[in-house]
């Protein structure tokens, strides 16, 4: 993939359209190139704060568990988005567990690059702050939506989240989706149940195709 390529698709995200034109530069000069096979650790909790990444190719998953063991999905990222900044500011450990869920290519900006870029530049850490905000503010909207809106709404503006488009193939289980969701499987079950009758999803193992985009968007924003 040469560089006009790795531009186009780090520009899908509004955190890295919006910077200066010498910082997105800067970023690309100074990130690798790494890739991932599907299942495959980028970085798990406790590990140091080596630098963030943007996804190039494929998609990866952010996780953690609580004290009972139960997994809580906080994001699935995929092309363009950026993920891992967060213990790059704060240099604390990771909180996190950030895996691959199919063969994935990321760029990865490392600690001592930004460091770097920053020392060059101290005003680029109010662009990289930027970044925080962005992902705060979903965070919170997401959490109004937990609270407010009724599960068949919260499932299907889950799946459209995590689709990638139309026809997508979704490589996630009920059990990880109703984590997302902070459900039981079971519950999570009567709903893409209901959804596969009403022929908005096809539901197989591992997996779930969102066949209907347009009407499950519909159903997200009954609230």
């Amino acid at each position: 993939m040469d560089r006009s390529a790795l531009m186009r698709i780090l520009m899908r995200d509004q955190w890295f359209g919006g910077l200066p034109g010498p910082l997105r530069d800067l970023i690309v000069d100074k990130s690798t190139r790494r890739e991932f096979a599907p299942g495959a650790p980028v970085f798990v909790t406790g590990d140091p704060p080596t630098g963030q990444f943007a996804v190039i190719e494929g998609s990866v998953k952010l996780t953690a568990s609580n004290a009972d063991g139960k997994q809580v999905i906080f994001g699935i990222f995929r092309a363009g988005a950026w993920f891992g900044h967060l213990a790059v500011l704060d240099e604390k450990p990771r909180f996190q567990d950030a895996t691959a869920m199919e063969r994935t290519r990321l760029l990865f900006l490392s600690k001592t690059a930004f460091d770097a870029i920053v020392a060059h530049e101290p005003r680029y850490a109010l662009d990289f702050a930027q970044l925080i905000c962005q992902h705060i503010r979903v965070a919170m909207e997401m959490w109004m939506e937990a609270i407010s809106a009724p599960l068949p709404a919260r499932v299907a503006q889950a799946l459209l989240e995590i689709s990638g488009g139309p026809q997508a193939q979704t490589r996630i289980t009920q059990e990880s989706l109703a984590a997302m969701i902070g459900v039981s499987r079971q519950t999570v079950n009567r709903v893409l149940k209901s959804y596969e009758k009403q022929g908005l999803i096809d539901v197989h193992y591992g997996r779930i195709v969102v066949a209907d985009p347009r009407s499950l968007a519909a159903l997200s924003r009954r609230m």
